[in-house]
């Protein structure tokens, strides 16, 4: 996936959130990296960012960050 950076980046907020007491924020944010993960893989972004596909089923990852 291109643009999986965009995952470590909200988990790196993520964990910023929890450890500065931010409960609310990791909370929303941990809701934001599973809809960009559910949305750039129903994109369908190639590897290689060449070519896109149309996915209509599939897996979807969670990041364990």
């Amino acid at each position: 996936m291109q643009n999986e950076w965009i995952i470590e980046v909200l988990g790196d907020l993520r964990a910023f959130a929890a450890t500065n007491d931010l409960p609310g924020l990791a909370s929303e944010l941990e809701d934001t990296i599973v809809a960009a993960t559910v949305e750039l893989a129903q994109d369908g972004w190639a590897e290689d960012g060449a070519e896109r596909h149309e996915r209509t089923t599939g897996t979807v990852l969670r990041a364990v960050v």
